[in-house]
């Protein structure tokens, strides 16, 4: 790298994760547990139970473990790598010195998504495929190759069998190759093309449930992930299994956001004890999500749109959960409501709230004020990069929770804007006085 300015950016980023791979062990929150069980499983039987959890990342993970034993060390480290490489998919995409920089800023400051690469989780390598994704986009803009269009689709379709909540982007962001300004015999071509990636994976790992299971379907028990939105609503089918043993942990409702999927893990442990067979149980919790939402829709949305909030404005990075354990409340809204002050002070400073709070806000500038000139090019990169970010956020908020880890997804995509957006706030010539004077 021959940009001296963009190689200490690097090496500064870089002696960054070294930093927190020194100062942390490999962090686990309670879904980690089920991924390196399942990892486990993988190595043990050769066999994967996809009843709730789709095989990317336990994948991932079993590979790690075969090469170096049961130890997260490994996987973490090549997560920070990955890290690195995201800022280098960015920095090809970024068109001027002076916009990477701005990036790389950014990028540096963002503890949420650095923390997350620093987690057996899934949501740091379920984003880093996002960005391949877009940079693969990108490359089919420059180059107009349909190799990169398919490799693209099929960087979404690794995404699908990571996490669930991208199985329908596919046919979400068809609209943008319709839209272009080419011949529609080569405007269909390339979304034929596109899809043929998602479509052959999502086909192969349903056919594979099938032979296995009985059923041809993705994630048989996918709905299991979506019932939480239906808490404090919940409707049930005629001769329903799981009626009583909801209700029981329901009986406070409505609850409050943090103990939601609290309830429903305490009620399937009960119908677990009890004997009923959770691997069944799919069709019914469908029926009750969709029950739910049609005979109570106000309340749905009002509950979706408070998701939506959360998604862009709240933040956290788990080196200071993990660091300052019992010092912060669960979140800032919780810790006013409680009366914890000092607490809630604390937990904004470490969690970097207000940073979060600007990204989005320059990334709204953004959209505002270069709208009309997006519409006219139909730039390709830039609409599919908002379709990332729009599909993520609603379905986020929609079907589960608009958690800040949710957001972690398209973290990179928020940064890139804010990026393109203070680069046009900062005069030149201001940015100039401020390198002079570094």
């Amino acid at each position: 790298m021959r940009n001296k300015p963009l190689l200490t950016a690097f090496l500064l980023l870089a002696a960054q994760q070294v930093l927190f791979l020194l100062l942390f062990p490999p962090l686990t929150e309670p879904d980690s547990v089920g991924y390196i069980d399942m990892a486990l499983g993988l190595l043990s039987s050769g066999g994967f139970p996809g009843d709730y959890r789709l095989p990317g990342y336990p994948a991932l993970l079993a590979l790690f473990y075969a090469l170096f034993g049961q130890t997260n060390l490994p996987v973490i480290i090549f997560q920070h790598a990955l890290g690195l490489a995201v800022w280098l998919l960015f920095m090809k995409v970024l068109e001027t010195d002076r916009q990477k920089l701005v990036f790389s800023a950014l990028y540096f400051c963002d503890l949420l998504y650095n923390s997350y690469q620093h987690a057996i989780l899934t949501d740091f390598f379920f984003s880093f495929l996002l960005c391949l994704s877009a940079w693969l986009a990108w490359l089919y803009r420059r180059d107009e190759k349909p190799v990169f269009i398919f490799l693209c689709g099929l960087a979404i379709g690794l995404g699908i069998l990571t996490k669930p909540v991208l199985k329908f982007f596919p046919f979400f962001i068809l609209p943008v190759f319709l839209a272009d300004r080419r011949p529609l015999r080569s405007r269909l071509a390339s979304a034929a093309v596109f899809l043929a990636g998602p479509l052959l994976v999502v086909n192969l790992w349903s056919l594979r449930n099938y032979l296995d299971e009985g059923r041809f379907t993705l994630l048989p028990l996918g709905s299991y992930h979506y019932i939480g939105r239906a808490v404090n609503f919940m409707e049930f089918p005629e001769n329903s299994v799981t009626k009583a043993y909801f209700l029981k942990h329901l009986a406070d409702a409505p609850l409050p956001r943090n103990r939601k999927a609290t309830a429903v893990h305490a009620a399937v442990e009960d119908m677990q004890a009890s004997g009923v067979d959770f691997s069944k149980l799919g069709p019914e919790f469908s029926s009750i999500v969709k029950l739910s939402i049609m005979r109570h829709p106000f309340l749905y949305l009002k509950e979706s749109g408070i998701e939506l909030f959360y998604f862009f404005f709240s933040a956290h990075n788990l080196y200071a959960k993990n660091g300052l354990k019992g010092r912060l409340p669960y979140s800032a809204e919780q810790g006013i409501r409680s009366g914890d002050i000092a607490g809630t002070a604390l937990k904004v400073a470490v969690s970097l709230h207000p940073f979060y709070w600007a990204v989005f806000l320059l990334f709204i500038y953004f959209i505002t004020t270069n709208a009309g000139r997006i519409a006219r090019e139909r730039d390709f990169v830039l609409i599919y990069l908002f379709g990332l970010i729009a599909y993520i956020a609603l379905v986020s908020s929609m079907a589960n929770e608009g958690l800040a880890r949710y957001r972690c997804a398209v973290q990179p995509f928020l940064l890139f804007f804010a990026a393109l957006a203070l680069d046009r706030l900062i005069p030149p010539a201001a940015a100039e006085r401020k390198d002079g004077q570094a």
